[in-house]
Formats: structure tokens, sequence, C-alpha cells
């Protein structure tokens, strides 16, 4: 361990809290600044250079999805010294001061000072203010020290949110209050430990969106509140869904929004929407309504997934995640479910088929868009390249949902955003006229998942691709001869950082044992 202090010269108090910050996160990993940054001392100044500094993120038609109730300058500019090994780092907020000493990490952790003049990283400014993860902490039932490890790995690279995704088939894991069963169960976590989440999340600059997927995805609610069901008996979880035609239904949903709101840090919930096989139609509109509005009554606006914009109810943003060639066929599920539930399989897929023109509603709706594609950043996935470690291979035979086809680590290079045709657009494509993105978000859902490790081998090194591509706008930025460099200077800081589960992907780490 580097014994040597830090030494940071500030502008007034400027900086102050973005380095605290950045410690806390280096110290809480078990690592010191002086052991993760590749200088001695630093020197933070307030940006106040117009040449310099970005005053705002630039998005086609002017409309920026931020996370917070205001978009936050995270802009930054970085010189190093290699004489003095000094950094001086230029930003107009303390989030932008932070940001640029996770830059610093992790891309210049390995850096040699040998030559006598300064290496200058040019005014870094985000394409999207939304970067973020989703995380499923339902089926696999992370705890709140599993899930502040992955603000943290999000905070070290750039990203801005951690959406939780808390309840589903499988558990609930949020209180709501009236629904004290809810609570009784070991699985749901306490408003105590919620509330220390939200300022764990606050301390890394990272904003906490919260997620209850209604009105489906509720077995384990019905479980212990069957009198919710909107069927009396249902042959599987695929087929439950809350009934919005009695009181004690509706005065649920309104909780709900109560509880969302309350875990939030920003101005966003997720109030979910997919896959709700059987419900009548007025009714999924009903539930979306009741959600939403006690959502807005509090002042906040709501997500929901893609299947969303099929309704009456406009939520003030939408998260795609299907696009049309990840729709599986009806031969392909029924092929895949038990034969008892072949009728099931057969409704899941007609539901499917209607992705094919959800691009086309959402532009029709107007709102804000949250890119999720499953291709391209869903992170349960297989990976097709070999690991450099033979254990890890062996593991993966379990880890991956085996309803998606294997794809190498590199797969989220050829990713772009969705526009209103079909898929993403190919180069050459005017993005400002036909991307329909305003925020990126990849995924870990947890069906697979057994451990840290686990977690650790699903999210890294793909998460880092996404977050970069988040930051720039342009994946094929990351693909050149600087890729493999830059993949190994995160897997130093990944192991400093005590992220050793990473998976050695043969194709980003062909040296590495």
């Amino acid at each position: 361990m580097n014994t040597q202090r830090l030494n940071v010269i500030y502008d007034a108090e400027f900086g102050q809290q973005g380095v605290r910050d950045f410690t806390e996160l280096c110290t809480g990993r078990g690592a010191s600044t002086e052991d993760v940054l590749p200088v001695k001392s630093l020197r933070i100044r307030h940006g106040d250079d117009a040449d310099v500094m970005n005053h705002g993120i630039d998005h086609p038609g002017g409309r920026v999805l931020a996370p917070g109730r205001e978009l936050i300058d995270e802009s930054h500019a970085t010189t190093i010294d290699p004489i003095r090994h000094q950094a001086d780092i230029q930003a107009q907020t303390e989030t932008g001061v932070f940001r640029a000493l996770c830059a610093l990490a992790r891309g210049a952790i390995t850096r040699e000072a040998q030559t006598k003049e300064a290496l200058t990283h040019p005014h870094s400014s985000p394409r999207y203010a939304w970067r973020s993860l989703s995380l499923d902490a339902s089926r696999y039932k992370a705890s709140i020290e599993e899930i502040e490890r992955v603000i943290d790995l999000l905070a070290l690279h750039g990203m801005s949110v951690l959406h939780l995704h808390l309840t589903d088939h499988q558990s609930w894991r949020i209180p709501v209050d009236g629904f004290d069963l809810l609570s009784q169960s070991p699985d749901c976590f306490t408003w105590k430990q919620l509330d220390g989440l939200k300022h764990y999340a606050r301390q890394r600059h990272i904003t906490l969106v919260p997620e209850i997927d209604l009105p489906g995805h509720c077995a384990a609610l019905l479980e212990r509140y069957p009198e919710l069901a909107g069927r009396p008996s249902f042959a599987h979880p695929f087929l439950s869904y809350v009934n919005v035609r009695t009181e004690k239904s509706r005065r649920f949903l309104s909780a709900c929004s109560r509880s969302l709101s309350r875990l939030a840090t920003g101005a966003y919930v997720h109030i979910g929407g997919d896959e709700v096989l059987g419900i009548p139609e007025t009714d999924f509109n009903e539930a979306m309504r009741l959600l939403q509005d006690g959502v807005h009554e509090r002042g906040l606006k709501t997500i929901a997934w893609q299947e969303g914009c099929r309704g009456r109810e406009t939520a003030d943003a939408y998260q795609f995640w299907m696009d049309e060639q990840d729709i599986p066929s009806e031969e392909s599920l029924v092929g895949a479910w038990p034969q008892q539930f072949s009728s099931v399989a057969r409704q899941a897929a007609a539901m499917y088929a209607l992705c094919r023109d959800d691009p086309r509603r959402l532009r029709a709706k107007g709102s804000m868009v949250i890119d999720s594609q499953q291709s391209f950043v869903y992170l349960d996935r297989k990976y097709a390249e070999q690991s450099q470690v033979p254990e890890q291979n062996e593991r993966m035979k379990t880890l991956g949902f085996p309803g998606y086809a294997p794809k190498d680590s590199t797969e989220p290079l050829g990713w772009s955003p969705i526009s209103d045709g079909h898929g993403g657009t190919a180069p050459g494509i005017d993005q400002s006229q036909a991307s329909l993105t305003a925020g990126v978000e990849a995924a870990l859902w947890t069906e697979t998942v057994r451990s840290t490790a686990d977690m650790d081998m699903l999210l890294l090194p793909r998460l880092a691709l996404i977050a970069d591509f988040a930051w720039t706008g342009n994946p094929r930025l990351t693909q050149d001869g600087a890729l493999l460099q830059r993949m190994r200077d995160y897997a130093k800081v990944w192991t400093l950082l005590g992220y050793d589960d990473f998976y050695r992907s043969s194709s980003l780490f062909p040296r590495l044992g």
C-alpha cells in the first residue's frame, strides 16, 4: 500500500466534498486514494473557462432526461503534470470533481509519467445524463451491503442512476404502509435500511430510482394478500395481477406510490407495467392511472416499461427493452415451457409480438425513452468467449439466463440507440432525427445469481463498456487500439477495490491469467 499522503490544493473550499466522497468510496472498498490515483497531488479549481467547460448536454432536440429535479453539470477537464506528479482538475460542481477523480482512477491508474510534457485529458461531459443500471433485487435477494457495492461500481464508472427492481414473483422487498404482512417477511428491507441506502447513494453521486412492478409480477404479493388478486386462482405466476376493482386494491396501489416516493432520491420512480398477461385493458389502464396519479401528487415523475406505451395513460418516461430481434417465437416459447403451460406460452408469444410496433407508439407518446435493449445491455447473458480462468468457465455453466444466446463481451460496442424504425439505427443515419433514446440503462436480472461473485462475473467487464458508451454517446470510440489497455487499467482498479471476480474475458484480457 502507498503510505505517502495525497496532497490536495483547493481554490477556496470548492472541491472538498467531491474529494471527500471519492476518498470514502476508496476506503469503503479497502483501498486508499494514494493506491488508486496515479498522482501524488491534486489541484481542484472551479471551472470558469467557457471554452473548456460545458454548461449542458448536447442532446438531439434539446430534450434531456435528468435523473434529479434539475440537470447537474458533471463536466470536467484534467491535466496531469508528470514533473510534479500532480493532476489539475477543473469542474463546475462537486459532482464534476467526483466524476473527474473516478475517471482519473479508472483511466490513468497504470500510466507512467515518463514524458516531461503535461498530459491533458480534454474537457469531458456526458452524452446522456441518464446512465444507469437496473438491478434485480427480487430474484437474488441482495443485501444492503451488496447493493452499496454495486453503487460504488457505478460511481467508479461515471454512471448516474441505480434503478432498483424491488418486487417480483419471487419476493417483495419494500415496505408498504397499511400492508404489514409484506414487512414481516425476512426478505423485506426496513425503512431504516432503505433510508441509509439513500444516504449512501447520495454520497456516491448516484440517484436511486425504486421500482414496484405492477400490476403484474406480483405472485409474492398475492401469496400474502390473495384478496388483491385479479382472478381467484392462477396456474402460472405470469397470469397473476392486482385487481383494481376493489377498494382494498386501490388503497394498496396508492400506498405503493407513497413508498416509491419515499425511497426515490431524484425526480423519478418506476411503476412497472410489463408482461401483464390476461388483464383486461380497462383494468390495466386504471392500475397505471392510480399508480401514476399517486406519484404525481407527490411531485415526482413516472417511468414505465415499454408495454405501458400501449395503454391509455402516458408515463413521463418509458424503458425500452425488447427490440424486434429479441421477440421470441410462439414455437420457441411453447417448446421451452412445460406442456401444461402451453396455452400460457401462446399468450406470452402474442404479447411479445406487440413489441414490434412499440417504437412507433413511443414516438407518438412523446415521452422520454430509456434504452435497455436486451440484445446489448442485458447482463444476465452467458459469455460467448472463454474466460482465461478455468474455474470461471465452470461457473458460467449455471450463470446466465438460458433463454438468451451467449454473446461476446464486446457486443455492447455494436449498440446503437433505438429509432422509430425497427431496431437500432444503422451507422450513417442522422441520430438527431432518428434516435428516440434520452437515456441508457444496462440491466442485471438475477434469476441465476447466487452470490456477490456471480454478480461480479455478470457485471464486469461488460458494464464498463456500456458506461463508456453512455458517457461518450459512441460505442465505436472505444473500439480502437487502446481498448485492451483500457481494460487492463480497469482490471487493476477493480482488483484494488475488491471486484475480484470480474470475468477474465479472452476477448478483452488476452494476456491475463
